[in-house]
Order: structure tokens, then C-alpha cells, then sequence
């Protein structure tokens, strides 16, 4: 099939190409036959940024070492922009898109490809013209000629097109819009002699060092500095332009190679290390090169590394077996799933720079295999004499992923850190004082905010939209302190889905979180998860304590997500994809999903902290009224709360020991738990301590004009002499009650008669403190969403702490009114968090063993 030789192909980097940047005749080559005359010079852009605010780009990667062999991002260009799928490139200068002008040998079809206008051309005498033409100047017959480029690539492949100017809109990370006007190349002419098909890229983002290259055309316009870096993972990562997210510390550095002779991003020499023993093999000098897909070494080095691999082999279970794939391959004695299977018959290889203190960079086994769709294991380092490149040395994407690497043309400097976090932000550790994680909230916000609509009362519920995919699909979550993992109806197909299918996740298969990945471990942590084999997909199973559940899948895709500060991001998180659910209740649930804000690291909460992106902390107001807000990070924490400790040691945000109190007095209750769960629509206390909170309720009635009254809405309801409107009408009939909470400096939480009661559509006041034994939640007490509401209730994790404040909770903070509507819908009283665990029953009953489990996507 032509889709798999695609997948298959073995890139060689416009690192290796010639690159020619003259003027050429329209008689030799066709350059000028489509660009019509000169037009007058252009005039230059100025770009000026806020000043002493952060001036950076981030933007999401995404692609694979094997099969598809690249890496790639996506860039609006022109006005309106059009977006452009670019292979990423460190080892070429000069950007190019395929462009209709007309074009030959273009791989995209007609209205995919961009169009330039007569505007758009670079003159020969133009200074962007002498800069891509370095150290040549252009041999221009007339000024007026077009800035024409020919790139040829080292598999006898090449491009030709000429210079153009357009906009290109960017998101900096300080909520600036900057639309700069780049040079890159319009490539109409394509040759593709290798042996497999070109990328589907629309074209190359050429990161190399010259003054042609973007970083360098951001730099002179003042937009951002002539530093980037990358982070590149199994199928996503990302990459940034600036110094904002370039760690301060935990960062090893090596200097950039001076000389005409290294016009790449080069560092040596280096001393060839395996197994942590010198080879014999020094003064090796290498360029970085993302442009190349594996990486290729001289005709010595690679058979000294060939010859050593092939020696540790000796006496293990490895044989000699040819694929399609690469040269150099083995099979097992059971087809591989992953390099963590072939790992351990491998050693590790490292370059120590010379002249460096103890400057190393380490190629572990997955930094230099691959295993193919057969299952065999093959070497991902090549003889770089065949490719044509001499005695050059490249470090391809095979040896960078999983690497934060950093290209300073400022100082000069390459760096790179160790980096699990390029693959998945659930697999983080605890932040530590060396992190190498990003930072851009230094001296600006760095919270995200979202409009929360519903009510506890008729809704039941309260959520917030959030966008999923690439193009990203909206969808709504009920918002959920009492669970972690967050996730959506799935149509994988779907049993028991409530939404339309049109209206369901679509997951793909490259997203799936295999069983043996560190972010299926946190999903079900404290357990492990019950894996077959390592590479089965991550299947997750939540039981709710009304009996319903839902069975999935993990799965980790991009959520767009817009700070306070206006910058827009793009971040692969985990979730789930629920493909059966089961709702025994009267209702269906009105979102398509739930979002877990609980403090287990499988959170999205923690997840945007492991990209050191936020502060682990959140916060809720939600409105009597009905909507509210809902944010992220500690910038909308006011001052004047009321802050209690949690335990550290609960998997829910369990607070202090409280006793309670009824009209101020005490009740004789006393060490009372409570966990904050946003995710029950109601207040939830044990047997005991619900029979003495009611008793204290009925006995404040007596004498007063209330009769007690049956209504579907809850258990425990009264009506009055004519119906009520509203609880303002019936709160003076109730007292508050209180808890107060030990080991605190007179820390309480007041709940008023409208932080326990209901107005139900009949008129009648209903209690909405709820048995919790009855609910099948033991001694278990829960604070819902009833006694939050009127509330600012900040969930700390930073600092293990609870705090609230009254506040307006109808309007968002800064005056960001979003003037939002809810829809009425039928009543839903939601239960999530507060439930069984979300790990695989290792046992079922007949009733979910009907289920479809394992189901592969």
C-alpha cells in the first residue's frame, strides 16, 4: 500500500542538501516564468512586544520516529491565515512551503497548497535574498529579478521555487498577537528521486543558524530572541521560540562549533563511550538535526558501534533478520512490542565532550532503536558514508527524543536534559528545585479561567467546555474534585453513551496509552493495572456509589487551552475514552464527560503542574443563582480566606476533624470528616450524624408554619401556606449550622439554610443534606456542590490546604463577563468522585461481565 511505504520511509535532513540560492534564468530552470515583473522594494516590519513582558512562541509537535519518520507543526501564513503542516528542520536554514505557482511535482492537492500574489516576491538586491544566498552573494542581471532558491537533497531529491514575504500570525506567550512579515521559499518545482515517498508536510521549517532561518528573522525584528528548543516524544511533543521556557537550571551545555567550516549546529569532539567504557573512538565532532530521522555516523564510527553492538550480542537470544525497515535488524524469540521489550540485550553509548566537565550525551537503547510492525528490533544508526554524507556525523530525531534540547544562538550554546514529560505529562514526578520543566509564568499569569454554568437545582450539575483534538472538538464536563482521571463519552463504537454520535470523542489509534506506560500506572494508582501483555492498551474502570460505572480506555490528545494572559496552548494531556457507560438513576447525564480535579497525579490539574505550565492549586465559585467560574493556578487566590489543612495521606481533599455546631451552639457531634466534592450535587453526612443534624432541623420547626410534604425532588421536604419561591422566602425558618474545625485558629465553615436547602418546583423547601449510608458511603462525609455554592473554595496542593471566602460568584473575575445562558434541563443530581475506585475490577458480576472489556480501538 502506498500509505505504508510512506510510513516506512528513511528521511535524509536538508541538513546534507547543497543549497543554491542565485538568481537563475527563466530559460534554465522555469523560476520567473510565473512571477510576472518587478515590484517596488518592501518595506521592512517593525514588531515591538509589550515592553518587560515574556516574548516566546510555543507550539505543539507532533509525528514519530517510526513509521512516519519526522516531526512536524502546524503555521498559519498570509492574511487570513492559511495553515501549513511543516517538518521541523535544525539542519536546513531556509523555510519552504509547496506552492501554487503553478507547481510540479507538488505532493498536496491544488487548494491545499499556498498561493502567492505579485506582493509577495523577494527582489534579487533584496537584503533577505543576500542573506539566504550566504556566503554568495546573488548574481542578479537586473535588481528587479526574483530572489530564486534550488535546495537539493542528498538522495538526488530537490526543490526549486523562489523567495517570498507574508505574514505569519503568532500567539506569544504574553498574550501578544505578533503577524511578522518572514522571508521563506515558495517551492513549485519538486523532485522526488528516493527510494520512499516524500512526507505529507506541506514543507520544511528551517531552524538552522543563518539569517535566513525563522528564529534568526524573529530575533532581528525584536519579536522573540535567537533561542529555541524541542521536546520530542512518541507522537507529540512541542517546540518554542525565546528564552522564557529555557530552564535556569538542570541543563547540561555544550558549546557551538565556530567556523565557516560549521554552518550547522555542531559541538565537539567527543569521546565515543559503551556500557560507560571509552572505544577507542575520539575527536568525533556531530550536528544536531531534526531534520534527519536517524542518526548517521562516518564509515569508522559506525562500524566501531556496529561491531560493538553486535559483540555484546554475542550468546543472547537476538538473530540476524533482514526488514524493509532499516539495514540492521534482530528478532527475538517472540516478535518485540516495544524497545522497553529489546532493552535490556542493549547497552547504553555516550559522547563525552572534550574540554567539558563531565559533559555527556547519553544514548540509552531507545535513543538508537526501533522496533518494526514485524516485531523485530533494528538499529536506528547509520553509515552515514552511504547517505552521502562523508565523514559528517548527525544526531537525528531517534537520538533526541525524550530530550529537552536547546539551541542558544545567542551564547552560542547547545543544551539538553533529560526529558519523560516530551511523551506524556501524567508520567511526572514531583517538581523538584532542578526541574528542567518550562516556565513561563515568571512575572506574568499563568491561570487559566473558564465560565462554569448550571445549578444544584434543577440541573443537579455544574461543568465547564473544553476542547479536545486537532481540529479541536468542544465538549462539556461536569467539574469533579472527588475524582481524578478525567473523560468523555467515546465512540469506540459506544454502549450507553447519552450524546449523539456525532457528539462523541473519535478516538484514533496512535493516541492510545499502552498498559505499561508510567501514565497508566498513575491512572490506577495506588494499584497496578492487570497487563497481558505490555503493550495492550490502558483499560480503566469507575464504579459510582448509585451503581452506575464506566469502562474505557486511556488515551492522551491535545487540549487547547487559553491562559488569563490571552496566550493560547496546546498540550497533550491523558484521559479517558468511556465507550460503556451505565446509568441506573432516572436521568441521563447531561455532560458528555467528567472532569477530574482530584489530587492524584492522573488529574489534568496535575498534569498542566508537571509541565511546570501552573501551580497545582484550583479554585470554584459557584453561583446560587446558577453558573460561576472555575480556574487553574494560584493568581485569582484572594487574600482573607479562611485556610484549613487536608490530609496528605487521602486520595480526596479530606479535611481537619470538625465539630458541628447547630445556631452557633454545640450539637455534641464532634471529629467529624469531611471531603469537598464538586462532583455531588448534594451534602452527604453518615447514619448518625444525619439522623442528629435532622432531629436539630425538625426540632427548630416546631411551632413554626411549615408541614412536612412529599416531593419527588429529595427525601425530606416542607411546604408552607403558600409556595415558595425562592429559600430567601423560607430561609428565616432554618438555623445555620457550623463546622468548626480542630487544630485550627477558629477555622469554620458556615452553612446557612441556602447551603442545605432547596426550592423545588412545587414550591416546597427540600433538605439537602442527604443520608450517606443510605447512598451506599458508609461514614463517609461529603460537602457538595448545595453548601459551596456563595462560596470562593480554593483546593491548594502546593500547600496540602482547603480555604474558602464568601464572593460574587455570578460574574467572572476582571469584569471577563462572558454574559453566558444555561439551557434548562431535566433534573440530574450528580454523584461522581465519591465512589469506588477507578482501577479494573479483578472480579465482576454477571451483570458486568456482559460487558465488553479490552475493547481495542
Amino acid at each position: 500500500m502506498a500509505d505504508q511505504k510512506m510510513k516506512e520511509r528513511r528521511k535524509v535532513s536538508l541538513m546534507i542538501m547543497v543549497l543554491i540560492f542565485q538568481v537563475l534564468s527563466a530559460s534554465l530552470h522555469g523560476c520567473l516564468a510565473a512571477t510576472g515583473q518587478g515590484q517596488p522594494p518592501r518595506k521592512p516590519t517593525s514588531i515591538h512586544p509589550r515592553a518587560g513582558v515574556r516574548s516566546s512562541v510555543f507550539l505543539p509537535v507532533s509525528g514519530n520516529v517510526y513509521p512516519l519518520g519526522y516531526y512536524s507543526v502546524t503555521i498559519g501564513i498570509g492574511n487570513p491565515p492559511k495553515p501549513f503542516q511543516l517538518d521541523i528542520d535544525t539542519g536546513s536554514d531556509l523555510t519552504w512551503v509547496q506552492c501554487d505557482a503553478p507547481c510540479t511535482g507538488c505532493t498536496l492537492r491544488r487548494d491545499q497548497l499556498y498561493n502567492p500574489s505579485k506582493n509577495n516576491f523577494v527582489d534579487c538586491k533584496d537584503p533577505i535574498c543576500l542573506a539566504v544566498n550566504s556566503p554568495n552573494p546573488p548574481q542578479c542581471k537586473n535588481p528587479n529579478e526574483k530572489c530564486c532558491f534550488q535546495v537539493q537533497y542528498a538522495d538526488h531529491g530537490s526543490v526549486l521555487g523562489f523567495i517570498v514575504l507574508d505574514t505569519f500570525p503568532l500567539r506569544l506567550v504574553n498574550g501578544t498577537l505578533s503577524k511578522p512579515n518572514l522571508a521563506f521559499g515558495c517551492g513549485h518545482r519538486l523532485q522526488n528521486r528516493g527510494l520512499h515517498p516524500p512526507t505529507p508536510t506541506a514543507g520544511v521549517l528551517g531552524l538552522g543558524k543563518s539569517k535566513a532561518s525563522i528564529s534568526s528573522q524573529l530575533s532581528s525584528m525584536g519579536v522573540t530572541k535567537n533561542v529555541f528548543g524541542h521536546c520530542l516524544g512518541d507522537n507529540r511533543g512541542f517546540l518554542f521560540f525565546g528564552a522564557d521556557f529555557v530552564p535556569k537550571s538542570g541543563m547540561t551545555w555544550t558549546r557551538m562549533l565556530q567556523s565557516s567550516s560549521y554552518k550547522h549546529y555542531s559541538s565537539g569532539p567527543a569521546e565515543l563511550l559503551f556500557s560507560g567504557k571509552p572505544t577507542g573512538i575520539k575527536g568525533v565532532n556531530v550536528i544536531f538535526d531534526t531534520g534527519s530521522t536517524y542518526t548517521y555516523l562516518n564509515l569508522k564510527v559506525y562500524e566501531t558501534v556496529l561491531n560493538l553492538i553486535r559483540k555484546n550480542l554475542s550468546g543472547k537470544q537476538l538473530h540476524d533478520v533482514k526488514d524493509k525497515a532499516l539495514p540492521i535488524c534482530w528478532k527475538g524469540t517472540k516478535p518485540f512490542k516495544s524497545v522497553r521489550d529489546a532493552r535490556n540485550y542493549f547497552s547504553t553509548f555516550a559522547l563525552s565532550f572534550t574540554g567539558s566537565s563531565n559533559v555527556q550525551l547519553q544514548l540509552p537503547p531507545e535513543n538508537y532503536l526501533i522496533v518494526t510492525e514485524q516485531g523485530n528490533v533494528c538499529l536506528g544508526i547509520l553509515n552515514g558514508a552511504e547517505a552521502g554524507l562523508g565523514t559528517t556525523n548527525v544526531i537525528g530525531d531517534i537520538s533526541l527524543q525524550g530530550k529537552l534540547v536547546i539551541y542558544d544562538n545567542e551564547n552560542q550554546m547547545i543544551g539538553w536534559a533529560n526529558a519523560d514529560w516530551c511523551f506524556s505529562a501524567a508520567s511526572q514526578q514531583p517538581i523538584n528545585k532542578k526541574s528542567t520543566h518550562l516556565k513561563p509564568h515568571n512575572g506574568f499569569q499563568s491561570s487559566f479561567l473558564f465560565p462554569v454554568t448550571g445549578n444544584v437545582y434543577p440541573l443537579g450539575y455544574y461543568s465547564i467546555s473544553l476542547s479536545i483534538g486537532n481540529p479541536p472538538k468542544v465538549f462539556e464536563f461536569d467539574i469533579d474534585t472527588g475524582s481524578d482521571l478525567t473523560w468523555v463519552q467515546c465512540d469506540a463504537p459506544c454502549t450507553g453513551c447519552t450524546k449523539p454520535i456525532d457528539h462523541l470523542y473519535k478516538p484514533q489509534k496512535h493516541i492510545l496509552v499502552s498498559c505499561e506506560h508510567p501514565s497508566c500506572g498513575v491512572v490506577h494508582f495506588p494499584e497496578s493495572p492487570h497487563c497481558e501483555k505490555p503493550d495492550d492498551q490502558c483499560d480503566f474502570e469507575i464504579d459510582y456509589v448509585d451503581h452506575g460505572s464506566v469502562l474505557g480506555v486511556v488515551v492522551a490528545d491535545v487540549f487547547s487551552l487559553r491562559f488569563m494572559n490571552g496566550s493560547l496552548i496546546h498540550l497533550p494531556l491523558t484521559f479517558g475514552c468511556a465507550y460503556d457507560l451505565k446509568n441506573p438513576g432516572p436521568y441521563d447525564p447531561p455532560a458528555a464527560g467528567v472532569l477530574g480535579l482530584g489530587n492524584g497525579k492522573a488529574s489534568i490539574l496535575s498534569q498542566l503542574r508537571s509541565f511546570d505550565l501552573t501551580r497545582n492549586v484550583l479554585g470554584h465559585c459557584l453561583s446560587g443563582k446558577g453558573g460561576g467560574f472555575l480556574f487553574l493556578g494560584d493568581d485569582l487566590v484572594p487574600s482573607g480566606m479562611s485556610w484549613m489543612p487536608v490530609s496528605a495521606n487521602s486520595k480526596h481533599y479530606l479535611s481537619s476533624p470538625a465539630e458541628v455546631l447547630f445556631d452557633g451552639k454545640p450539637t455534641g457531634i464532634k471529629d467529624l470528616k469531611v471531603v469537598f466534592d464538586s462532583g455531588s450535587s448534594y451534602t452527604y453526612f453518615g447514619f448518625q450524624v444525619y439522623e442528629g443534624v435532622l432531629n436539630l432541623v425538625r426540632e427548630s420547626l416546631t411551632e413554626k408554619t411549615l408541614d412536612t410534604v412529599q416531593d419527588k425532588a429529595l427525601p425530606i421536604c416542607w411546604k408552607g401556606t403558600k409556595p415558595f419561591k425562592s429559600v430567601h422566602d423560607v430561609k428565616n425558618y432554618f438555623s445555620t449550622l457550623t463546622l468548626k474545625f480542630k487544630d485550627t485558629q477558629n477555622i469554620q465553615l458556615e452553612l446557612q439554610p441556602e447551603a442545605y436547602l432547596i426550592v423545588t418546583e412545587d414550591g416546597n423547601a427540600c433538605f439537602g443534606i442527604l443520608n450517606g449510608t443510605e447512598a451506599g458511603l458508609g461514614d463517609l462525609n461529603v460537602i457538595g456542590d448545595i453548601s459551596l455554592i456563595g462560596k470562593m473554595v480554593v483546593y491548594d496542593n502546593e500547600e496540602q490546604r482547603i480555604g474558602w471566602i464568601s464572593a460574587d460568584c455570578n460574574r467572572l473575575p476582571n469584569s471577563l463577563d462572558s454574559n453566558y445562558k444555561e439551557d434548562i434541563q431535566r433534573p440530574y443530581a450528580a454523584n461522581f468522585g465519591i465512589l469506588e475506585e477507578n482501577h479494573p475490577k479483578t472480579q465482576g458480576s454477571s451483570e458486568t461481565n456482559v460487558r465488553v472489556r479490552n475493547r481495542e480501538l
